[in-house]
């Protein structure tokens, strides 16, 4: 009897963990919605990064490499799905680091997406 209670209790637990992870998928709309504000996020940082230049942070050169890169990530994200990127976005770190990967961060911009430069995000 107690060894039917148990496994009883082990199922319970068990989908209790699984159902509610099943219920939580994003809708298409939702989907589409996020992808459209990764968009604008992208976009964004090209005009920050375009801002840098007229200010004299970066050079032109510098500026086009990090937009390459952008735009090369934006390109792996959409091909691969947005969703769960937020660990890589602003934080430096993960997947995205300078050095590394096929196309990497610029030279001398330390790690990061967008290879860490200072105060951009």
């Amino acid at each position: 009897m107690k060894k039917i209670l148990v496994i009883t209790v082990v199922v319970l637990l068990v989908a209790a963990l699984v159902v509610p992870a099943a219920f939580a998928a994003l809708t298409d709309q939702q989907q589409e919605e996020i992808d459209q504000l990764y968009k604008q996020m992208y976009d964004l940082k090209k005009q920050i990064i375009n801002k840098y230049v007229e200010g004299g942070e970066l050079t032109a050169e510098q500026a086009q490499s990090l937009i390459e890169h952008m735009d090369y990530m934006e390109e792996m994200h959409r091909a691969n799905g947005f969703g769960g990127m937020m660990g890589l976005m602003g934080r430096g770190g993960g997947h995205c680091g300078g050095g590394q990967g096929a196309n990497p961060a610029p030279t001398g911009f330390g790690g990061g997406m967008m290879g860490g430069f200072r105060g951009m995000w």
